[in-house]
C-alpha cells in the first residue's frame, strides 16, 4: 500500500521543533524521511508558507505552490492526500525568543491561500487546521479541523471525510482485517461511523436485515475501543427461551430454583464487566425483561436471581435487531425508554442487494475459505457466473451467500470453472427463472413447478409463485409467499388447482418445520432438539399467528376465520416432517 502523506502549510508547526514533535506524537504519524514508518502509513510534509529576508520572514504563496507541486503535478510521483492548511500565519521581524512579531495582513493569510489553491490547485483535498473556533475564521463553511485536542483518531476523521483516499488506504486507516470483505462506499461509510464511535462508551445499536454482519460490525466496535483487552460477550435474545432469558443476562445465586448451579452462575452483564455486551436480536426481548436492563443500562448493577444485593458492572452494550423497533415501540411490545437507551447511537448496515460492488470481492473470498476447508483447489468463477451474482437480489445477505458458495464447492471438482448454470442450481431468481411453457389444453396457473426452499429441497408448487422477488422460502417469508400466489377467487383456472395450492403450502410448512429441526440439531450424534425446533417456530409469529390462515382465506375466497397455527399444530408439523425423514420420503 502506498504511504498516505498530507501537506501540514504552518508556520509555528514548521518552525518549533518542539510543536512538531507534540503533533506527531498525538497523531501516530511520521515526518517525511523518517527512518521507522508509522504504523497508521501517514506521512507529513511541513510548509513554513514563509520566505527569509534578512532578520524578518514574510508569508509567500510561491513556497506554498512550489510545496504542493511536488504531490500535485503531471509529474508528480505520488498526490497529496490531503493537506492542513493554518488560518494565521505570523510574519515581520524576528525578536530575541525567536517569534515574529506579526504583521497586518496576517490573519487574513490563509484565508486568501485557500481561494489561490482553489483557483491553481482544482481539486486539491484542503482543511483548515486552526487553533481558533471555526466561528471565528472568515468563511466558516470551509472544511476546519481543530489544533485543540487533536489526536489520532479526529486526524483520520478528516483524513476519511475529506481526504483522497484508496480503498486500501481507507481500510488500513480504519484497521480492518481480511475477515471484513467489502469494496463499496456503503459500507465504508459503516465502518467509518463505527470506528468514530468505538472512541465513546455510547450504547450502539445496530440495525440491519439478517446475515447482513451485525455481528461482524460489533465486534470490530469492541476491538478498536479502550475495551478491547477486556471481554466481548454476546447474547441472542431470539435463540434463548423466554423462561432463561433473565438468568443468562442477569444470573442467580445458589439455590435461586430448581436445577440451579450449586455455586450460582454469573450473568451475560456480569461476564461482560469492563468490556462490551452485544444483545443480538435484541427486538425479539420479552416484554416483562425490559425494564430490569433498563435499569442496568440506567444504573450499572445487576440484581441475581435469588441474590439481595445489586452488582456493580461496567459494560459499554452494543445491541441489534433486524426488526423495526420504532413500529414495535407503537405496538406497546417494546418500551420506549428503553428504545431511547439503546438507540444513543445508531448504525444501519444496508442489504447486499443494496451494495452490489461488495458481492464479487465477497465470493471470491468466501471461494477461497471453502476451498480450503474442503480441500479443494483451483476453483474459479466463469464471467457469465459471476454476472449472476451481480444480479441476484440475496435475501439472506452475506450469510447466503457463504452457504451456496459452501455447498458449490463441495459439489465441484478441483480445478473447475463454475459455470453460470452451477450457479443456477443454488440461486433461484425471479429475473433468471425460466417461463413456464403451456402444455396442450392446460393453462399456465394449472401446471406445477418446483420452488426451492431452505436446504436445497425441491416440492410441488404453482407455476405463479416463479414470479416472487423472494425466491427462497424461510420460516420469515413464507406468509409473503402465500400472499404473492397469483390465484383469485372466481378465476376459472382454480378449477382443480386449489388441492394443489393446498397441499404445497402444507408441503412448506413441513419442510419450514423440518429447517427449524436441522438448525437444532446436535452436532455430535445428529441427534434433533425437538424442544428448541418448536421455539423456534414458536418466536416466528408470522408462521404462528393468524395472517397464514387469513391469506389463505382470501387465496380461496372463504369466509375470514381467526384460527391460527398453535404449539400443537407446530408440533404435529415436526413430527410429520421427522416421520417423512425415518421412512425415508
Amino acid at each position: 500500500m502506498k504511504p498516505i502523506r498530507i501537506l501540514i502549510i504552518d508556520d509555528q508547526y514548521a518552525r518549533d521543533d518542539f510543536l512538531r514533535l507534540n503533533l506527531i506524537t498525538m497523531t501516530g504519524i511520521t515526518e517525511s524521511g523518517a527512518e521507522r514508518p508509522a504504523a497508521n502509513s501517514i506521512e507529513a510534509v511541513f510548509c513554513s508558507g514563509q520566505s527569509a529576508e534578512g532578520n524578518a520572514v514574510k508569508n509567500d504563496y510561491e513556497v506554498i505552490a512550489a510545496a504542493v507541486k511536488q504531490g500535485w503535478s503531471e509529474d508528480a510521483a505520488w498526490q497529496w492526500n490531503l493537506v492542513l492548511l493554518d488560518v494565521r500565519f505570523d510574519s515581520g521581524v524576528i525578536d530575541r525568543a525567536g517569534k515574529p512579531k506579526g504583521g497586518s495582513d496576517d490573519d487574513a493569510f490563509g484565508s486568501k491561500v485557500r481561494e489561490w489553491l482553489r483557483r491553481d490547485f482544482s481539486d486539491l483535498p484542503v482543511v483548515m487546521f486552526s487553533s481558533k473556533r471555526q466561528e471565528e475564521i472568515e468563511d466558516h463553511s470551509e472544511h476546519y479541523l481543530s489544533k485543540d485536542g487533536i489526536n489520532e483518531r479526529e486526524l483520520k476523521r478528516v483524513l476519511l471525510d475529506y481526504g483522497q483516499l484508496s480503498l486500501e488506504q481507507a481500510r488500513h486507516l480504519l484497521g480492518l482485517g481480511q475477515d471484513i470483505i467489502f469494496a463499496s462506499r456503503e459500507m465504508l461509510k459503516v465502518y467509518r461511523d463505527a470506528y468514530l464511535q468505538a472512541a465513546s462508551n455510547n450504547p450502539v445499536l445496530i440495525l440491519g436485515e439478517s446475515g447482513s454482519g451485525k455481528e461482524v460490525l460489533a465486534k470490530y466496535i469492541h476491538r478498536t475501543s479502550s475495551r478491547n483487552e477486556n471481554p466481548f460477550i454476546a447474547l441472542n435474545m431470539s435463540a434463548i427461551p423466554e423462561s432463561l432469558a433473565e438468568a443468562e443476562l442477569f444470573g442467580y445465586e445458589k439455590g435461586a430454583f430448581t436445577g440451579a448451579a450449586k455455586d450460582g452462575k454469573k450473568g451475560h452483564f456480569e461476564l461482560a464487566d469492563k468490556g462490551t455486551l452485544f444483545l443480538d436480536e435484541i427486538g425479539d426481548m420479552n416484554l416483562l425483561l425490559q425494564p430490569k436492563v433498563l435499569r442496568t443500562i440506567q444504573e450499572g448493577v445487576v440484581r441475581r436471581i435469588g441474590a439481595d444485593k445489586d452488582t456493580r458492572v461496567n459494560v459499554r452494550l452494543i445491541s441489534a435487531t433486524h426488526r423495526n423497533i420504532e413500529e414495535r415501540v407503537a405496538a406497546n411490545t417494546f418500551r420506549e425508554d428503553l428504545f431511547h437507551r439503546i438507540n444513543r447511537v445508531t448504525i444501519a448496515i444496508p442489504p447486499l442487494r443494496e451494495r452490489r460492488a461488495d458481492i464479487l470481492p465477497l465470493a471470491q473470498a468466501l471461494l477461497e475459505k471453502a476451498m480450503a476447508g474442503e480441500g479443494k483447489k483451483g476453483i474459479s468463477f466463469s464471467g457469465s457466473a459471476k454476472n449472476k451474482l451481480e444480479e441476484y437480489n440475496f435475501p439472506g445477505n452475506a450469510r447466503e451467500l457463504e452457504n451456496m458458495i459452501e455447498r458449490l464447492v463441495v459439489e465441484t471438482g478441483n480445478h473447475r470453472v463454475v459455470s453460470v448454470e452451477d450457479i443456477g442450481k443454488f440461486l433461484s431468481s425471479s429475473n433468471g427463472a425460466a417461463k413456464p411453457v403451456e402444455q396442450s389444453g392446460v393453462p399456465l396457473a394449472a401446471q406445477q413447478s418446483a420452488i426451492t426452499i431452505q436446504g436445497n429441497v425441491e416440492i410441488a408448487a404453482p407455476s405463479t409463485m416463479q414470479s416472487l422477488t423472494q425466491p427462497n422460502i424461510t420460516l420469515a417469508n413464507l406468509h409473503e409467499v402465500i400472499a404473492a400466489i397469483d390465484i383469485k377467487a372466481g378465476d376459472p383456472a382454480l378449477q382443480g388447482v386449489k388441492p394443489r395450492v393446498e397441499s404445497a403450502i402444507q408441503t412448506l410448512m413441513q419442510r419450514c418445520a423440518g429447517a427449524a429441526l436441522e438448525r437444532c440439531k446436535k452436532p455430535m450424534d445428529g441427534e434433533y432438539v425437538l424442544q428448541a425446533a418448536l421455539q423456534l417456530l414458536a418466536d416466528d409469529k408470522k408462521v404462528k399467528g393468524a395472517v397464514l390462515y387469513r391469506e389463505l382465506d382470501k387465496i380461496f375466497g372463504r369466509p375470514q376465520k381467526t384460527t391460527s397455527v398453535n404449539q400443537d399444530d407446530l408440533k404435529a408439523l415436526v413430527e410429520i416432517w421427522r416421520s417423512s425423514k425415518r421412512e425415508g420420503k
